[in-house]
């Protein structure tokens, strides 16, 4: 961000004309004291919904720096309902804009200072039902959801719903949804205790019947040297990355409450290949990136660096055995310490064994699960459902990989939460 020219504008000012554009919603109340179904259902037929618009637009995206001060970018959007999209930043003379294509299989990314493309796997997620009722089991399970007053953004009629977060770390997240569409015209997150870290919004957007490949199109310089930092496609097994990677690598025993695996990949990081594991809570993303290195730290010391990054984010680097992690998210240096020290194979061990001898599973059976992403509390958890209900244990881990987390799955089986929850306690690790 440092690179574009930006304005000097201060919180207050900036959120004053946020304000003003979609109608003071920062001041509003909900429209009723509780409507979480009503905002449910309307979240996700927007999800839906918004999978099949053709989007031409120019945005706002303004985003809270560390020291305080306000980056404000000015983006033209275009994006195809097949998924493929074209951003280009307008700040700037022409000769020296950020652009990134997205085909919705690699997405390419050109930074003009450094004369660079870089291209990575595309993690465009499916707009098909039932991708969009994971992703909404996932957002019902860790966020309150409140509909508030209807307004308008860029002349459109929109939807305004508010997803307050369960963890204590998360952060609030408010969408205008158009009403017609689905898409999302603008987004404001901030902390639960008001302090605004970032805001987008579209100042003009369209919906054409028809988009053209060349509406899409974008020639990058021929002196720009290409770089291609995806060495793999992207895996749902750690296993399969293991077998890529040719060298160790570690789930964590668990993650933040709510977040579960979503993918992972082989990846370039500073020039060397490292595995990256991402995570999600429907709305927020944590990405844990490990490489390996020559040699680790002496016994019992385990050194963690972390620095705060824009938007609110961070990021926490340690060293454990002979491999460097690093964990980014939506978090401070607080939130993200536990996954840092959730890498722990020797804790690990002790845990698998004992799940192996109180619920008589296959070790085999907690592999596969752990190389799935699960981590060792929510595995507690499901084995004590299947213990109590007599459900083979496919078909309780099934339903959690659709989305449903093990509390969820104790209530829908009719199941004393606190009870799970007390088997489960033994096996946390954060």
């Amino acid at each position: 961000m440092k690179r574009f020219p930006a304005a000097d504008l201060s919180l207050a000012a900036l959120t004053a004309g946020l304000t003003l554009a979609v109608a003071s919603p920062a001041a509003a109340k909900p429209a009723s004291p509780a409507e979480p179904s009503r905002a449910f259902s309307i979240l996700r037929r927007a999800m839906l919904r918004a999978g099949h618009a053709n989007v031409v637009g120019e945005m706002v995206d303004a985003v809270c720096m560390p020291d305080g001060t306000l980056r404000t970018t000015l983006k033209r959007v275009v994006r195809r309902a097949d998924g493929r999209a074209l951003t280009v930043c307008l700040d700037g003379p022409a000769d020296r804009r950020m652009v990134k294509l997205d085909d919705g299989v690699w997405s390419r990314t050109y930074d003009p200072w450094e004369g660079i493309v870089r291209s990575t796997r595309s993690l465009t997620r499916s707009r098909n039902a039932a991708a969009v009722d994971r992703i909404m089991r996932l957002i019902g399970s860790n966020y309150l959801l409140r509909r508030m007053p209807d307004t308008h953004l860029a002349g459109r009629p929109c939807h305004v719903i508010e997803l307050v977060p369960r963890d204590p770390s998360g952060r609030v997240v408010k969408v205008w949804l158009d009403r017609e569409t689905g898409v999302t015209l603008s987004r404001h997150e901030c902390t639960l205790r008001g302090a605004t870290l970032g805001v987008m919004y579209f100042t003009t957007v369209r919906y054409p019947r028809r988009l053209a490949d060349r509406d899409l199109a974008w020639r990058f310089p021929a002196t720009a040297r290409r770089e291609t930092l995806a060495l793999s496609p992207l895996l749902s097994d750690v296993a399969a990355l293991r077998k890529r990677a040719r060298f160790d690598i570690y789930v964590p025993l668990a993650m933040p409450g709510g977040f579960e695996f979503e993918a992972c990949e082989l990846a370039l990081s500073r020039g060397q290949p490292a595995a990256v594991l991402y995570y999600t809570d429907g709305v927020a993303n944590i990405t844990v990136c490990q490489r390996p290195i020559r040699s680790g730290p002496p016994a019992g010391l385990r050194a963690v660096m972390w620095e705060a990054l824009p938007r609110g984010e961070s990021t926490v680097i340690t060293v454990y055995r002979r491999t460097a992690l690093m964990v980014f998210g939506p978090r401070d240096v607080h939130g993200l310490m536990p996954i840092a020290r959730a890498l722990d194979a020797d804790r690990e061990r002790v845990l698998l064994d004992r799940l192996a001898r109180q619920y008589r599973i296959e070790r085999s059976v907690l592999v596969e699960m752990r190389n799935r992403g699960l981590g060792v509390d929510s595995m507690a958890g499901l084995f004590a459902i299947v213990a109590r209900t007599g459900r083979r244990v496919d078909q309780v881990v099934s339903m959690h990989r659709a989305g449903w987390g093990w509390p969820q799955i104790a209530r829908h089986m009719r199941l004393d939460v606190r009870q799970i929850a007390a088997q489960v306690s033994p096996y946390r690790a954060r």
